[in-house]
């Protein structure tokens, strides 16, 4: 207790003993209370003093069980020093009765010497000192336990709420029963439950309790900043508002219709993003303690993580939809083109000498070929750059001819479906730090959307605009059009706006996908924009312009060069025999000398009877795999010359660090293209290889 407020009641049998003890102890520092009976003593005894002095005289008294009765009621912890002055002496039966009755006393001879009356008094006034800090002790440990026994009982509850938040994925189910665990706990009568739309500007609420359907109906939307959740929404910060039926904060008048007294409510954040907000409110107490508000606000954390659980399960689930979705179309697009192709070639083998019949066949086979070919090179290309896999070919290129191959490349589509095109670009040239086959291959797919989905005899459109540093090419049609809420994913993986419209018009759902990822590989971005269905589409690529230095390559499409080049020897190692022989006859008809074998070991034995200039193998052949078989070649002295080609349909990037390991000077993915073989074979002579 502070030393203020030490007293020591004194007892004096005459007023000049009272003035004598007065001024002794004021001298030795002792705050005192002189009295003149014990009924006036014992009416003074309280928390501020330290100890009691009396002489023996008081027990011939009659007021002594008043003394007695005021020591009975001292708190357990409390045992207040008596100092008991006796003229018989400490051994006298007086001083024995006095022990006996009073408890804490200490008797001093009378007379008694100054110090030692001085020092007894100091004594006593410590002694009652290490009784106040054992209290105090004592009640630090009393709340102690019970904020440890609270604390268990929090945390019980804190992993009964996780339990019961994992107990569902359906979010107005998990917030019932979040609320029926907690509210017996904190007294709730209430809780609301807002979420944040997409466009982020209005909070719906999701799910509520404690009122009438009727009343939710008026509160069912909330603006960013209107009302108390609205406001928290706009803050995110967390709001109390305690006795609220007498306050006058003009954010909480509405509650006060629902008889709510006091009311929290706690912003819902995943990271840096604002998902919602979730209140709790009580008509049967007036405010909420600092534990209480914190343990809220950790309920809140777990009612965040339980929404960012039920989001990632959603798009799981949608993501192994769109995967489920985009196997049957993969497999419905690769069935297309071989109904054709079988077709042609019963037409060849019916046809017999008419020429026409066998061209258009020809042609039909070459044109379903090439749309296999673009579909399982789009997958190719999805999976190096979802993988970081894809390298760019960058150079100063001219938009113009990034345009103009682009064009050309989707021109059939276009012309088939009686679409016209408008293509207009800046008056003078604009330079791009590209790959230009790459974002050709951006424009060309975006091309081929906006014909894709424009009913025949549409308009089609694409313009390019300086911005600045940037370079804004866009592609707008008179298509379909896209609804507002596909706009967000459309860039998707897999995702398709009209899975009807997709599958009659043919696509994989991946075509928008790379001209993202391309367009970002290139330092730029890509946005789509429609009025709505049966509007049109529009998409905007924003590329950076760099400065003219140089003057840009031509991009050259791929054909087959005439046949003027000398005849070269050539072993064919495949175990497809359909794959190894048409290869054989392309080549044989390019006039080379061409030999064939279906395995491994028939390869290497064919390479050291043959010594053939070039060596194109297949990687999983039976016996002995490509790259064995490239490695016992180039072991003999005879074949270190020799060009060799790994001709597989396995074109990722660690396929080709193999091939080139295995000893392989080119890597072609199947199928071939003829011309990428013929200026293969060409560069043979122009490299002078010996025969």
């Amino acid at each position: 207790m502070p030393a203020s407020s030490e007293r020591v009641l004194v007892l004096a049998p005459t007023s000049a003993d009272a003035g004598l003890s007065g001024v002794i102890l004021k001298e030795a520092g002792v705050e005192t209370s002189i009295f003149k009976n014990l009924t006036a003593l014992a009416s003074d005894i309280d928390e501020s003093v330290a100890a009691i002095l009396l002489t023996d005289e008081v027990f011939v008294a009659t007021d002594v069980p008043t003394l007695l009765e005021a020591l009975r009621r001292q708190p357990p912890w409390s045992d207040l020093p008596i100092i008991l002055l006796s003229s018989a002496g400490a051994d006298s039966a007086a001083a024995a009765w006095a022990i006996e009755l009073l408890g804490n006393i200490t008797v001093l001879e009378r007379p008694v010497r100054l110090t030692t009356l001085v020092s007894s008094v100091r004594s006593a006034i410590r002694a009652r000192r290490r009784q106040y800090e054992l209290r105090d002790q004592f009640v630090d440990l009393a709340r102690a336990e019970a904020t440890l026994r609270n604390q268990s009982e929090r945390q019980r509850l804190l992993g009964e709420a996780a339990a019961v938040l994992l107990s569902t994925d359906e979010p107005d189910a998990m917030m019932h029963a979040l609320f029926a665990k907690i509210a017996p706990h904190f007294g709730l009568d209430s809780y609301f439950n807002y979420m944040l739309n997409d466009a982020a500007d209005t909070l719906w609420l999701e799910s509520f309790d404690g009122i009438l359907t009727e009343e939710a109906r008026a509160i069912e939307r909330l603006d960013i900043g209107e009302s108390v959740c609205g406001f928290v929404a706009s803050r995110r910060q967390p709001y109390v508002c305690s006795e609220l039926q007498s306050s006058d904060d003009p954010l909480v008048q509405s509650l006060k219709t629902y008889g709510m007294r006091v009311y929290a409510c706690f912003p819902l954040i995943a990271e840096s993003r604002l998902l919602g907000t979730l209140s709790f409110a009580s008509r049967q107490r007036d405010r909420f303690d600092a534990e209480e508000v914190e343990f809220l606000q950790t309920i809140c954390h777990y009612v965040t993580a339980a929404y960012e659980r039920v989001r990632l399960i959603r798009e799981l689930r949608d993501a192994d939809r769109r995967k489920d979705e985009f196997l049957a179309t993969l497999a419905h697009e690769l069935r297309n083109p071989l109904a054709p192709i079988r077709n042609a070639l019963h037409i060849m083998q019916l046809a017999d000498d008419d020429g026409a019949a066998i061209e258009q066949a020809r042609s039909m086979m070459e044109r379903q070929l090439k749309q296999m070919v673009r579909l399982i090179d789009d997958l190719l290309d999805v999976s190096r750059i979802t993988r970081g896999k894809l390298d760019l070919r960058k150079e100063r290129v001219d938009l113009a001819a990034v345009i103009g191959n682009a064009v050309d490349t989707t021109r059939p589509l276009i012309e088939a479906a009686g679409h016209s095109l408008t293509v207009s670009l800046p008056p003078h040239p604009v330079y791009l730090d590209a790959d230009p086959m790459r974002l050709a291959q951006v424009f060309s797919n975006l091309l081929n959307n906006a014909a894709k989905y424009t009913d025949r005899g549409g308009r089609l459109w694409l313009t390019a605009s300086r911005d600045g540093g940037d370079i804004v090419i866009a592609v707008r049609d008179t298509g379909v059009g896209i609804p507002a809420e596909a706009l967000s994913t459309v860039f998707d993986m897999f995702a398709q706006v009209d899975r009807s419209l997709e599958k009659s018009q043919g696509g994989l759902g991946i075509g928008l996908t790379l001209v993202k990822r391309l367009v970002e590989l290139h330092g730029g971005t890509v946005e789509a924009r429609s009025d709505g269905p049966g509007k049109g589409s529009e998409f905007i690529a924003r590329l950076p312009i760099v400065p003219a230095r140089k003057s840009p390559r031509k991009l050259q499409n791929d054909g087959i060069r005439s046949h003027s080049h000398m005849s070269c020897r050539i072993l064919v190692a495949d175990d497809n025999r359909d794959a190894a022989e048409s290869m054989s006859m392309l080549l044989r008809m390019m006039g080379n000398e061409v030999r064939t074998v279906h395995d491994g070991v028939q390869a290497v034995e064919e390479a050291s009877a043959f010594r053939p200039d070039v060596v194109l193998l297949d990687i999983g052949m039976p016996r002995l795999n490509g790259y064995d078989v490239a490695r016992a070649i180039r072991d003999q002295r005879w074949g270190a010359g020799m060009v060799l080609v790994a001709l597989t349909g396995w074109g990722q990037d660690d396929d080709k660090r193999r091939a080139d390991e295995a000893g392989f000077d080119q890597h072609f993915t199947k199928p071939v293209n003829p011309a990428t073989l013929e200026r293969l074979i060409t560069g043979l002579h122009g490299d002078n290889l010996q025969r």
